[in-house]
């Protein structure tokens, strides 16, 4: 199947890859909303030029706070982590 196969490809490809996300923030450091899956996987094809398909993202519910997050990816029992930055917006 080329689609798993270039799937597989994008999985590999992810292992030294971090996405970089700005986000506004209150004062104690927390986002007023959170960051989605669908949003981090925009943002992978935005600043990679990776696609993944929306299942492939493992994230029980949105990111909520600043800092680096590691995410687990899993196409066709291959898994890998996806390293996520999300950092405060500045004034």
């Amino acid at each position: 199947n080329i689609e798993l196969s270039l799937l597989k490809k994008n999985l590999s490809e992810l292992t030294d890859k971090v996405v970089t996300i700005t986000a506004r923030v209150n004062e104690q450091g927390h986002l007023f909303k959170g960051i989605s899956g669908s949003e981090i996987l925009e943002e992978l094809g935005r600043q990679h030029r990776i696609q993944l398909s929306p299942d492939a993202l493992k994230l029980d519910k949105p990111l909520k706070s600043t800092g680096s997050h590691i995410l687990p990816i899993e196409i066709s029992g291959e898994k890998a982590n996806l390293k996520v930055v999300i950092v405060a917006e500045k004034n």
